[in-house]
């Protein structure tokens, strides 16, 4: 009991919190960036945009997936952690849940839009 107390001590619990939400305000923002984005695709490719746009939606939406799956990653272990010190635990789990929806989705539109720009601009 009392290496927990010092570890708690150790921890200051107030610079995790604005970490916490920093994170999660990032996977907030990302996760629904991400959405507009792959919105704004669909949207070209029924009103004809560019190739040249085309591609570069493809490049944003990439780019954006990584920085999502890797900030899901950051989240899932913070609140792996916070687990075992903070007592809401429902609040844990759902943010975990949520991490791991932000994470697949995040692959899915990595993969997605990789393959769609080879096949863009030729598979060499």
């Amino acid at each position: 009991m009392k290496d927990k107390k010092e570890l708690k001590d150790f921890i200051n619990f107030n610079t995790l919190s604005i970490f916490n939400k920093l994170v999660k305000n990032a996977l907030w923002i990302l996760f629904v960036f991400d959405l507009i984005i792959f919105l704004f695709y669909i949207f070209g490719n029924y009103f004809n945009y560019t190739d040249k746009t085309l591609i570069l939606i493809l490049r944003i939406m990439s780019g954006t997936s990584v920085m999502l799956g890797i900030i899901s990653v950051v989240g899932f272990f913070e609140n792996i952690v916070y687990i075992f010190f903070d007592k809401r635990l429902f609040r844990r789990i759902i943010s975990i849940i949520f991490a791991i929806i932000t994470l697949a989705v995040a692959v899915l539109l990595i993969v997605y839009s990789t393959v769609l720009m080879h096949l863009a601009l030729g598979l060499n």
